[in-house]
């Protein structure tokens, strides 16, 4: 084991089988804290729907129960794809504060992101990709002194996002 997990884009959770099965299918003895309970504290709804089929859960659900079971192989590493997809901006926000949370914990996260204030945000320092190349690191800061990477890359919306 590497260490390495990945929140796929579009969850990908096992639908037939209920939140607590999905969860216990990931763990792999790894060492490490996580735990089906410790999933549960860090989002209680999934404890109140551990009996509750994964494909009848809605789609913040469902993207809480994916980055649960991801956690549970204890990862070092945890690769996150797009897991703002299709959520509410009260979701949006929770699923930062756990990335915060679970970055502060010493797990290290490389986050995929097409929402720019998302990225932003919760990231620590941001690789601008195009056609599958790094075309610019930096800091968000830096990203917003940085007027000719924000306006060849990101658009008009990142210019009125960042204030130029």
């Amino acid at each position: 084991m590497q260490g390495i997990n990945l929140v796929p884009q579009g969850r990908q959770i096992f639908t037939s089988l209920r939140a607590e099965e999905n969860l216990k299918v990931a763990l792999t003895g790894r060492e490490g804290g996580w735990t089906e309970e410790k999933a549960f504290e860090l989002f209680p709804v999934l404890k109140e729907r551990k009996n509750q089929r994964g494909g009848s859960m809605s789609g913040g659900e469902q993207q809480m129960l994916a980055i649960g079971r991801a956690l549970m192989t204890n990862p070092s590493l945890l690769l996150m794809d797009e897991p703002t997809e299709g959520l509410s901006s009260l979701l949006v926000q929770l699923v930062g504060k756990v990335i915060l949370e679970l970055h502060n914990s010493g797990i290290a996260i490389l986050l995929v992101e097409q929402k720019l204030g998302v990225a932003i945000k919760y990231s620590g320092f941001i690789h601008i990709l195009n056609k599958g190349r790094i075309v610019a690191s930096l800091s968000p800061a830096e990203l917003g002194t940085n007027e000719e990477i924000r306006s060849r890359y990101l658009g008009v919306y990142a210019i009125r996002m960042m204030g130029a």
